[in-house]
């Protein structure tokens, strides 16, 4: 569950796991191998992304841990990645200084895995796992020009070889690191109008309108934006403010 998700942000949701030993606390992050387990970038329609979809699900997006994997503990890495300044057709780059790039936003849980599976997934470290944005297709990614289809950057997605078991219903429960739903509920509005606020000063203080759209002149795709194969549809949405 993530706070109220701005609906310029758009981009893919990607989840990854790493197996690690011992103590979490002990355990050097970076030298972790994360394979990803879920991914969801651009629809079938070419206009409605993951965030699209997690704006319309109340902010809530699921993955399912693949039930052929080894038991043991893991770390799972859920991370939205924000195209709104992934090239130069964003207003941002007028910015002074601009600012270019996608944007990363992470939560990781610890968990671990019962069971009797035997996958062990090759995986990627963090950071490592991602090129350079702009050598990397589906980080340097013109989402304002309708280009098909969205290669989402990072390893192979990791699929079962085997159907999964039938589970009988479990009990379950909404654990909030707030101690209470109420205090979650305080904490992710207060959050959402520190973020909302900051966004509109910061684009004040740039002297830009207050909205996170594309330039009004595009010409066309910035060179290198397209993946070899893809599809430019043309303009399809203009994001407001």
């Amino acid at each position: 569950m993530w706070s109220p998700w701005l609906l310029s942000h758009k981009g893919p949701i990607v989840t990854y796991m790493a197996r690690y030993e011992g103590d979490v606390e002990n355990v050097d992050l970076q030298s972790l191998n994360f394979f990803k387990i879920a991914e969801r970038g651009l629809a079938a329609d070419n206009i409605t992304w993951a965030t699209d979809e997690l704006n319309q699900n109340r902010n809530i997006t699921y993955a399912t841990i693949p039930h052929d994997i080894r038991p043991g503990k893991y770390v799972v890495r859920h991370e939205i990645i924000a195209m709104h300044f992934s090239t130069e057709d964003s207003v941002w780059t007028r910015a002074d200084p601009p600012i270019l790039g996608p944007q990363h936003y992470l939560e990781c849980f610890n968990v671990e895995v019962t069971g009797s599976g035997t996958a062990e997934p090759p995986g990627a470290r963090f950071p490592g796992a991602y090129k350079h944005f702009r050598s990397e297709p589906g980080l340097y990614f013109d989402i304002y020009w309708g280009v098909t289809p969205y290669p989402i950057p990072g390893p192979p997605l990791h699929v079962p070889a085997t159907p999964a078991p039938s589970l009988e219903p479990r009990p379950h429960e909404l654990v909030s690191p707030m101690g209470s739903v109420d205090g979650a509920v305080l904490w992710l509005g207060n959050m959402f109008a520190e973020a909302t606020t900051r966004d509109y000063n910061i684009l004040s203080l740039n002297k830009i309108r207050p909205k996170h759209g594309p330039l009004e002149n595009m010409t066309g795709p910035m060179a290198g934006s397209v993946p070899a194969g893809a599809v430019v549809l043309g303009k399809q949405y203009y994001l407001g403010p």
